[in-house]
């Protein structure tokens, strides 16, 4: 039986007028995250070429040189920042406080941009002292390479939980989560907690192995 008045059409199930205004919503909702994720990546970008282009260093072409980039301090730092604003807007979101929540969320997406650029120009710094090497006639290049490409496979893993940081964002500034309901926040938030356990991990092997191959033993 079809609605009787205005109020039914409006309030009905199924019918056309919702349905059209909710995907309209859906719509324009992937539209902005489309935009912002492509922002937040152009942002990465130009910081990861502006730091090449103004100190990016002279590779070096010593048999045997294994380099720590700097690049990967600051990083690492960037990437803790994200994961305590992430803590604080779960914290805050749950309390209900919904100013401090958005905050939190928008230094987070900062902080998580700026390390993907920051990692991006480390990954290079490594990258152009590997083709030094090549060029050198260096051989020893096997665990330089393992450790290149796990701090590669982290920078995606990062890209993948920006995106999703993005979408965790803007349900947040669309009043998507409050006291009764944070799953997302929380999973997001978990999420960076691993990356950044990970990242740790990551970078105290490097450290071992640049300690390793720069130890030089005596010829008896």
């Amino acid at each position: 039986m079809r609605p009787q008045d205005k109020s039914d059409i409006d309030g009905s199930v199924g019918w056309p007028i919702g349905t059209g205004r909710r995907k309209s919503g859906e719509s324009r909702f992937a539209v902005l995250l489309f935009l912002m994720t492509v922002g937040l990546f152009a942002s990465a970008a130009t910081t990861a070429l502006l730091l090449t282009w103004l100190f990016l260093p002279a590779p070096r072409t010593t048999t045997g040189t294994f380099i720590v980039p700097t690049a990967f301090s600051f990083s690492t730092i960037l990437l803790i920042l994200c994961s305590v604003e992430l803590g604080r807007a779960l914290s805050a979101v749950r309390r209900e406080r919904q100013q401090p929540f958005r905050r939190s969320l928008l230094r987070a997406l900062a902080c998580g941009t700026a390390f993907v650029g920051v990692q991006a120009f480390g990954l290079w710094c490594i990258v152009h002292n590997l083709q030094a090497d090549r060029n050198a006639g260096e051989a020893e290049l096997g665990p330089t390479a393992v450790v290149l490409g796990a701090a590669a496979l982290h920078c995606l893993h990062v890209i993948v939980a920006l995106m999703v940081l993005s979408y965790v964002t803007l349900q947040g500034f669309s009043d998507r989560y409050d006291h009764e309901y944070s799953f997302g926040v929380a999973a997001c938030s978990w999420f960076w907690h691993i990356l950044g356990i990970m990242w740790v991990f990551i970078l105290g092997v490097y450290l071992v192995v640049s300690s390793f191959l720069t130890v030089h033993l005596p010829v008896v």
